[in-house]
């Protein structure tokens, strides 16, 4: 039986679900050789030779284009290979037409999801996506998108977002109301549009009771450091690695911030990490009412859900919250924590029989 992996993920390598699945697979005896791709290292990789690019630039096409060639001749080599990302799956075309073992991690929803069949390249997404027969998607309700897909070869995996789950367990932290301070609100992650952060700034900016603190890459700094010297409370810490992002949330965080563009079905149907990083340190997210933030806040209380930005400064809103958090059961985050680290142990130990089976892939 081979036991090497060829990893190809579109993502952070220190990214909780890479380390946790790499760590599940290695417990098992498994080699696995991984592959980062991501924007912020390409964009890293060009500002040190003094090169501007964004996404569609003719020398970042190119780029990708050369990495993707070479990374489709060396998947060959390998028999097991996964995928995290729609797009990285472009990486390993050859393998795909040759059959080999092949598993991928839909992270975000594919093209033909979010906006249907609009171009060339989402026609072309869902005709690799046929060629697949085993999908791991990041929760139920994105599950339930795939599937009204009506293709039936599919077999699909189910793995929610967790922290590390060596140190995932509970904060000593006792949860508490900041009194007489302005209150430390906090948004970790990628900050573009999608996570609505200029509406965020401008709704918080100057306001008398909280502070506003972000932390995340961006594409377009200049701009978002422009929009942030208007205000005297909102602070930006810049990209940093997720042990920080932990340590800040530890240390300065009152509650976490989680907006998602309902009109995105990717950002709707949402399975964030952040929350998770803020339930570590027993902290209340404020969030919209996406269908699987409302699910944890129905079972749980440890999310509190709005309609828009602005309710935030309502006093009698912000009553409900402080309220929701002081009655928050002393064991609400862990035991969610646990319920989450059970169903994604349960369902990597699926994945690592399909690897250990060369009958499951075909």
């Amino acid at each position: 039986m081979d036991k090497k992996i060829f990893f190809i993920y579109w993502a952070k390598s220190d990214f909780s679900i890479i380390r946790n699945i790499i760590n599940s697979f290695n417990e098992d005896g498994f080699i696995v050789i991984e592959k980062e791709l991501s924007h912020s290292k390409q964009i890293h990789l060009f500002k040190s030779l003094g090169i501007n690019i964004n996404n569609n630039s003719v020398i970042n096409i190119v780029y990708l284009c050369a990495v993707f060639f070479v990374l489709n001749i060396k998947s060959l080599f390998y028999k097991n290979i996964l995928v995290l990302g729609p797009n990285a799956i472009y990486s390993v075309l050859f393998s795909v037409v040759l059959k080999k073992n092949i598993l991928i991690h839909y992270n975000e929803l594919p093209s033909f999801i979010e906006k249907g069949f609009i171009n060339l390249k989402s026609k072309i997404d869902f005709l690799v996506f046929n060629k697949m027969k085993n999908i791991v998607v990041s929760n139920k309700h994105r599950l339930k998108l795939f599937e009204r897909l009506g293709t039936p070869n599919h077999k699909y995996f189910v793995l929610d977002n967790i922290l590390d789950l060596t140190k995932n367990h509970i904060s000593e932290e006792k949860i508490d109301i900041t009194d007489g301070k302005k209150i430390n609100l906090m948004y970790t992650g990628v900050l573009n549009s999608n996570r609505m952060i200029e509406k965020l700034i401008k709704t918080i900016g100057n306001s008398t009771r909280f502070n506003l603190i972000i932390a995340g890459f961006t594409d377009d700094k200049e701009s978002l450091m422009k929009l942030i010297q208007n205000y005297n409370n909102i602070e930006f810490k810049g990209a940093l690695p997720q042990a920080d992002v932990l340590s800040l949330i530890q240390s300065s965080c009152d509650y976490g911030i989680a907006f998602y563009n309902m009109d995105s079905l990717n950002n709707k149907y949402c399975a964030p990490l952040k929350i998770h990083e803020y339930f570590r340190f027993n902290k209340l997210v404020i969030s919209f009412k996406n269908p699987p933030l409302v699910e944890i806040e129905n079972n749980f209380g440890i999310i509190y859900t709005i309609n828009n930005i602005d309710e935030i400064l309502s006093d009698l809103e912000f009553l409900k919250i402080e309220k929701r958090l002081l009655n928050i059961k002393n064991n609400s985050f862990e035991i969610f924590r646990q319920k989450q680290n059970d169903k994604f142990n349960s369902e990597m130990n699926n994945i690592i029989k399909l690897f250990n089976s060369d009958q499951n892939f075909n």
